[in-house]
């Protein structure tokens, strides 16, 4: 049997398609699975606070914004997550901030660019864990949405885990 080439690029892309939908499908099979899910990752995360920032930094030894998110995922619940902060928002769903959730993603523009440039997890109570590179503290800690510099510089808020309901998050 002899295949077109046009059918060839067709088939792999199905074959593509279908493995990352198989390997990024986070939908739980129960609300606590969720609430497991989000847990996990942002136990990971709140686990490396204190790491010095690393720019490009995606280990242990080092994070820069997206790398904590990208180990934090590959770590606790084995997803690979887009390395960049740009990347990461293209892959989420984004969401609005007053219905965000532990464990969902804030996106910020910091500098003068224009685009997305930092990346954190927040832990509700209007707090999220991130690696920072200046000011009085640098590397994973935690900051406030209600500080002047991230009110300024929120973009926009987003899900990649499973939206746990109200009466289940209790």
């Amino acid at each position: 049997m002899k295949f077109h080439p046009k059918n060839m690029c067709i088939f792999f892309v199905v074959i593509i398609v279908l493995c990352l939908h198989f390997t990024l499908n986070l939908n739980a099979e129960s609300p606590k699975e969720g609430k497991v899910l989000r847990e996990k990752f942002v136990q990971e995360a709140m686990s490396h606070l204190g790491t010095p920032y690393k720019y490009g930094g995606y280990e242990a030894d080092g994070f820069d914004c997206s790398g904590l998110i990208f180990y934090s995922s590959r770590e606790s619940i084995k997803v690979q997550l887009p390395r960049t902060a740009s990347a990461i928002h293209r892959f989420v769903k984004e969401i609005k901030l007053e219905d965000c959730q532990k464990g969902d993603l804030l996106f910020f523009k910091t500098t003068t660019s224009g685009k997305i440039s930092h990346v954190g997890i927040y832990l509700g109570n209007a707090e999220f864990i991130s690696s920072i590179s200046d000011g009085s503290k640098t590397g994973v800690v935690i900051s406030s949405m209600n500080h002047s510099y991230w009110k300024e510089k929120f973009y926009s808020a987003g899900r990649f885990l499973p939206e746990i309901k109200y009466e289940e998050s209790l």
